[in-house]
């Protein structure tokens, strides 16, 4: 088969990686007429000889590493595969730190070298190693033979040829026609070698080698360039998942930056007992919207058995306990660090009174009296000990209230006292900061229980927003009404479960999701979405969206539809330009309490926005807006001539957003006492999960 050549697209090609033309010798060129037998015959012959013997030796270890190469492409479709299965199984262990990996390029990249490694192994067997060895064994592996065979001749030739010489001229014609075809024989073998060794040198079997190894070079490119192909529709994807983990890591720095100045702050942290109040009262906003007076969970301390004399029993006999008060019963739990281990029947609140525990030798003690026994408990703190007497507290005056409805059959009373699971019990304190708390007399208790709230089945947020909202119902973006249980807290948008992967892939900065079913999100938060709704904040952002068959087209395709996300909230490209100056109409807007217009200009404004516009919502404690203007990056205040100008309620957002006291100087006001109804209904009654989140 003669080589031919091929054109090929140079361009991308590096220019010192492109060879010059092949200068092949032709056919005639190596097809030259053996000499006579003699000196240079031999020599050629030798010289062919010797190339032969190195080209089977060559060729033999070509065929051996082709083997080797298919075995080895074998087992890299193997390895591939048990290190696919490892990372998938990684990644059902821990999915944030392996699935967006192996969702959004391993698993498909691992598909494609697995089928290249098996392909090729395939390859390699098939166009390489059976013809290479085909040639091997037919042509190059007789070079020996045919060599031993053409010497036998040519000893039988030369040995006719003397006794042929030796004859007079009257030798009968018989023996002359003997000696011809003898001579006739040699010539054949000698022709027939040197040109088997021609062929070997260069000539047809060389070509046969290089026509092998071209067919396989052809199909080989065409099998990696498939897979770069392949592997190059990967990139948008590997984009996304780059974008993703650089953002990630722009939070986790702030995460750490945080980490190191609350471990400075605790290195630091010089606060006795007496000046917990000050600290306390900054922690009540966050109190209050977590106000679930009847449910707290925590470490105590107390005696092992129920019915041990404190004054007699020795300081060991005191054991800790992780205690959970829920449903009107305290719950003993030991052995907490490894499993949770019931400690002692559940003590019964109905009937019982709490007080702070004197004369015991110990500090931060107080004790449960029922009808049926004294518990004594030691809390870790003064705090934690106001905590649990006030939380106890409630929890006495709920059981007695929730037992008066049910004597007068009210049906909205829950009858449910099964014990919830133990994670869900807030661990949260009380908020009574300047004042002990006593124990109740059952008169003192009924009164209490006039002023508790009574616990009711409550909707999920998820039906309320639906409710007050029928755009809700459908996802704000692809109009998905399948799992639209996830929210965008800054637009604020309903989200499906695929638009809010896609507002994650935008990163936090553009779009903060949260769910509406997992996460516990602030009083404020939910007010907002309860204010807005999907409609309200497409009129907004969608402004300029031709006509809705249009959003259709473009929601067709995964791609377009991020497409399509992406230019609506990061470009805002359908947003209609607020007239005039944006800030000013903002801080209009927040003096108006016009939260469309508050939404219109926050999406409206380039860049980061000054810190009078929280400043304008705070001094009217509008917290909701301020709330969404958290949300959309615009700085708290920390001024401290601002702050002393505050309301209460103002400074208790403020120190539950920083984390941090919000110090006020003596000459100006005095820490404001703080009560646990000091503010509206927290957002508790909608419940929406577990983790707690802005």
């Amino acid at each position: 088969m003669p080589y031919e050549q091929t054109q090929t697209d140079t361009s991308a090609v590096p220019s010192d990686a492109i060879l010059s033309p092949i200068h092949y010798p032709s056919v005639r060129e190596m097809d030259q007429a053996e000499p006579q037998d003699g000196p240079l015959f031999r020599a050629t012959m030798l010289n062919f000889e010797r190339t032969a013997n190195e080209t089977r030796s060559a060729l033999k270890k070509v065929i051996k590493r082709s083997e080797d190469y298919a075995q080895t492409s074998g087992l890299m479709y193997v390895s591939n595969n048990e290190f696919s299965q490892v990372l998938s199984k990684a990644a059902n262990v821990n999915p944030p730190a392996f699935g967006p990996f192996v969702d959004h390029y391993h698993r498909e990249s691992s598909r494609l070298l697995s089928s290249f490694y098996l392909d090729r192994a395939q390859l390699v067997r098939s166009k390489l190693v059976e013809p290479l060895r085909k040639i091997y064994e037919n042509d190059i592996k007789t070079t020996d033979s045919k060599k031993k065979d053409f010497e036998e001749r040519s000893r039988d030739f030369y040995a006719s040829l003397s006794r042929y010489l030796s004859k007079n001229k009257e030798a009968d014609k018989v023996k002359d026609s003997k000696f011809s075809a003898k001579k006739r024989e040699f010539e054949l073998t000698r022709f027939d070698y040197y040109s088997y060794m021609q062929d070997i040198n260069g000539g047809r079997k060389g070509q046969e080698i290089l026509s092998v190894l071209t067919n396989f070079a052809t199909q080989d490119y065409a099998l990696i360039n498939q897979l770069l192909s392949d592997i190059k529709n990967l990139r948008p994807n590997l984009d996304v998942l780059r974008e993703t983990v650089t953002e990630a890591d722009k939070e986790f720095q702030l995460i750490r930056a945080g980490r190191e100045e609350r471990r400075r702050t605790l290195e630091t942290s010089t606060l006795e007992s007496e000046d917990l109040d000050a600290e306390l009262a900054a922690q009540a906003y966050s109190v209050q919207l977590e106000k679930s007076s009847a449910a707290k969970q925590g470490l105590l301390l107390a005696l092992s058995k129920t019915s041990s004399d404190i004054q007699v029993v020795p300081k060991t006999n005191w054991h800790k306990y992780w205690v959970v008060l829920d449903h009107g019963r305290i719950c003993e739990y030991s052995n907490w660090k490894q499993s949770l281990e019931l400690h002692t029947e559940p003590i019964n609140l109905l009937m019982a009174s709490v007080r702070e525990a004197k004369n015991v030798g110990r500090r931060f003690c107080f004790e449960v009296i029922t009808p049926q026994l004294r518990r004594v408990y030691q809390a870790t703190s003064q705090t934690e000990l106001v905590s649990w007497l006030e939380a106890i507290q409630a929890a006495i005056a709920e059981s007695i209230a929730l037992k008066g409805k049910k004597q007068h059959g009210d049906s909205s009373i829950i009858s449910n006292t099964n014990h919830r699971n133990l994670s869900s019990a807030s661990s949260n304190g009380g908020n009574a900061l300047h004042r002990r708390a006593s124990s109740l007399s059952p008169g003192q208790r009924h009164t209490r229980s006039e002023s508790v709230e009574v616990k009711v089945s409550k909707p999920s947020l998820v039906s309320v927003l639906k409710t007050l909202h029928p755009s809700d119902e459908y996802c704000a973006d692809c109009g998905s009404r399948t799992k639209v249980e996830w929210c965008s807290i800054n637009f604020p948008v309903v989200l499906c479960i695929d638009c809010s992967g896609i507002h994650r892939s935008l990163g936090t900065h553009i779009s903060k999701v949260r769910s509406l079913t997992l996460d516990k999100l602030s009083h404020e938060t939910v007010e907002l979405l309860r204010n807005t709704g999907n409609a309200l904040v497409n009129d907004i952002y969608e402004a300029n969206l031709p006509s809705s068959a249009q959003k259709q087209a473009m929601l067709d395709s995964p791609l377009s539809r991020a497409s399509f996300i992406k230019d609506k909230y990061t470009k805002r490209a359908y947003v209609q330009s607020v007239p005039g100056d944006a800030l000013e109409t903002l801080l209009e807007a927040i003096k108006a309490n016009n939260i469309r217009d508050i939404i219109w200009c926050l999406a409206s404004i380039e860049g980061v926005i000054p810190t009078i516009a929280m400043e304008t919502a705070l001094k009217q404690d509008a917290l909701m807006i301020a709330e969404l203007l958290g949300h959309n990056g615009v700085a708290l205040p920390t001024d401290e001539a601002f702050l002393a100008s505050c309301s209460v309620k103002a400074r208790q957002y403020i120190a539950y957003r920083t984390g941090k006291q919000v110090v006020i100087p003596a000459s100006t006001t005095t820490a404001p006492k703080v009560t646990r109804h000091s503010t509206s209904t927290s957002h508790s009654e909608l419940p929406t999960g577990g983790r707690a989140t802005d």
